[in-house]
């Protein structure tokens, strides 16, 4: 997910699948360490085999692998 737009889209199927259910989410890390660990990304989902993945720090950054305003 690199857009505003597929970001927009995710939250609004989560969102939907959340009131009849729950949505899990896992952070990525750059360390198991939280003191010393850079976020890298955030993994969400609501239903078994639909996920979302939100790239927010990965380097070198690119831009499809990087959310992006």
């Amino acid at each position: 997910m690199s857009t505003l737009a597929a970001l927009d889209a995710a939250v609004a199927d989560l969102a939907a699948a959340g009131r009849s259910g729950g949505v899990a989410m896992d952070v990525e890390s750059t360390s198991l360490d939280p003191m010393s660990a850079d976020l890298v990304g955030i993994a969400l989902t609501a239903s078994e085999g639909k996920g979302y993945y939100v790239p927010v720090g990965h380097r070198p950054r690119v831009s499809d692998l990087q959310l992006e305003p």
